[in-house]
């Protein structure tokens, strides 16, 4: 089995962050295996590295307040949690019907409950986030709506060529991803920021 993806020389972008799309072509190969891309609504909650990531692979609409213009970059209409009516939003984008496919990259239960009340009927969940604990939708409103619903890490080899293909065509919207550069002595410190979505992105 090959194990070895060839980077490009003095790449230090994608060799510093291409595992973080790797989540993206895996659950968005998923979605888009059932619906069609040219005529989709996909959303994408979630805008920290996971979620551009996403959004670099497919455009799509997504919503987190500091990092909107990040979303802007990469092509997607971006809506703010705290500001926007993003059921009603979607709802009219769809004349009534909801996304056909929600991609979730926040990893928490209100994120979940959203992403599941976007999706139309028949329509496709796709959460990447990190979940612990019991799920914000119980099993008969899922086969109610007759949803397919894909969880879990990402199938790393299957995806790390298409993954490297994107940032190598895109590099220029990663310019300035990475916004902190600190020293292994400094994890705790690292920590902390990122507890603070304000501040960081990628270290």
């Amino acid at each position: 089995m090959k194990a070895i993806t060839k980077l490009l020389r003095n790449n230090e972008t994608a060799e510093s962050i291409v595992g973080g799309t790797l989540h993206a072509p895996s659950a968005l190969r998923s979605t888009f295996e059932k619906v069609t891309i040219d005529k989709a609504v996909v959303v994408c909650l979630g805008c920290g590295p996971v979620g551009l990531c996403a959004i670099l692979t497919a455009k799509v609409l997504g919503a987190v307040d500091d990092r909107l213009e990040e979303a802007r970059k990469m092509g997607a209409p971006p809506l703010n949690l705290g500001t926007d009516d993003i059921p009603g939003t979607i709802k009219s984008a769809t004349n009534g019907r909801g996304a056909d496919a929600v991609v979730e990259s926040v990893g928490n239960k209100s994120a979940m409950r959203l992403a599941f009340d976007l999706v139309r009927p028949c329509g496709v969940l796709s959460s990447i986030g990190f979940h612990q604990g019991e799920l914000p939708f119980t099993a008969f409103e899922a086969h109610s709506k007759n949803l397919d619903i894909n969880m879990g890490r990402a199938a790393v080899r299957p995806v790390f060529g298409e993954a490297v293909k994107v940032f190598a065509e895109n590099q220029d919207k990663f310019a300035d991803f990475i916004t902190h550069r600190m020293p292994l002595a400094d994890a705790a410190l690292a920590y902390e920021i990122l507890r603070n979505i304000k501040l960081g992105r990628s270290f």
